[in-house]
């Protein structure tokens, strides 16, 4: 009898759960479809209010001219010279740094430590005194022998020269151009390595360069006006046009080159070598039939490109081509001015759905 009683009580208590398991799905179900039920609040733009857009970004730019030299250390060291002034005209061939190695002792000539440059010296005293005394010995002998060894002498003197001029000009920075020096990255005491920018000398033009990446590339057109300023709230922005777009991108960073110039007054006095802030904005006209939207109102899966159109109360999906995408902002067709595209939370929505005007 006991056994029998607590048979039918767990009996009981499994009924008991059983119930409440299936109240609770009937529950979570009722929650559901209420949910469901509720209208999902969107915003919506007309079709013939969006036939042209407008695109803005923001680069960093740098005033340059129009020639540019750059000057690089070939060795390391330490600049233990600097000739010239930032913002001071140079002449080609104008001596700009010296490098030095140093070592035990100077070179008399020079005033180089450096070694390669002592033992050169050394080679060239020795082949000048040796064609010195080649040169004496000639002028008393006149023989055949006594001016083959003259000249033998002369060439090694030559030789010697060359060798010596060769190891300054590897310690010493010239001017390859006349121009305005605009960059000068080191000061005396600083200890370089070799292919380091020391300084940029500028000539000619100046400009205003900036890159962008192919998607603002395509945006861009020459004589199409740019704001900067070296400012990065943009105040004080002076009016460029865009002169030059490169075709082709740099292989490191993949962005194109684009040039500006400037004839307002106020750019004359901008160094070149000054970092601006470059501000671009374009406007662009949809061919007759498009209209422009925002990448996010786009829903793309296996049926398609498509769109959410309101109508009734109502989310409707709508077929449409795709024609190009820039940036954030997509090209579309297939659809009449009077329709409203539903542009805000289209990832939530399907064909059918009630939705309510934000």
């Amino acid at each position: 009898m006991k056994k029998q009683f607590i048979i039918a009580s767990l009996a009981i208590i499994a009924l008991g759960a059983i119930a409440t398991v299936i109240a609770s799905k009937r529950s979570v179900t009722a929650e559901e479809t209420d949910t469901k039920r509720q209208p999902l609040a969107v915003t919506t733009e007309r079709v013939a209010d969006q036939h042209s857009a407008t695109w803005n970004f923001s680069v960093a730019g740098t005033v340059a001219s129009e020639s540019e030299a750059t000057l690089s250390a070939n060795v390391t060291g330490t600049i233990v010279s600097s000739m010239s002034d930032l913002g001071k005209s140079v002449s080609a061939g104008q001596l700009l740094f010296r490098i030095d190695t140093p070592e035990s002792s100077v070179d008399a000539a020079s005033g180089f430590q450096n070694s390669d440059i002592r033992t050169a010296a050394l080679t060239l005293a020795n082949a000048k005194k040796a064609y010195d005394q080649a040169r004496y010995d000639d002028e008393h002998s006149k023989t055949y022998l006594s001016r083959l060894a003259r000249q033998q002498a002369k060439n090694s003197q030559e030789i010697a020269q060359t060798a010596y001029q060769a190891a300054l000009d590897r310690y010493l920075v010239k001017s390859p151009i006349a121009g305005t020096l605009t960059v000068k990255n080191v000061s005396i005491g600083d200890t370089v390595s070799a292919g380091d920018t020391l300084a940029v000398i500028s000539r000619g033009k100046k400009l205003i360069r900036f890159y962008v990446d192919d998607a603002e590339r395509s945006l861009l057109s020459t004589k199409q006006t740019i704001s900067f300023s070296k400012e990065t709230d943009m105040s004080d922005a002076i009016d460029g046009t865009i002169v030059r777009i490169s075709p082709v991108a740099d292989a490191a960073s993949r962005q194109f080159l684009v040039e500006a110039e400037s004839s307002d007054t106020r750019f004359a006095g901008t160094a070149p070598g000054s970092i601006v802030t470059v501000s671009i904005s374009v406007s662009k006209q949809a061919a007759p039939g498009r209209f422009f939207l925002p990448l996010s109102a786009l829903s793309q899966d296996q049926d398609g490109n498509a769109i959410f159109i309101y109508a009734d109360g109502q989310a409707k999906r709508v077929a449409v081509k795709l024609e190009s995408i820039e940036g954030e902002t997509v090209e579309l067709s297939g659809l009449s001015d009077d329709m409203s595209v539903i542009t805000t939370r289209t990832k939530l929505l399907k064909d059918g759905d009630s939705v309510t005007l934000d």
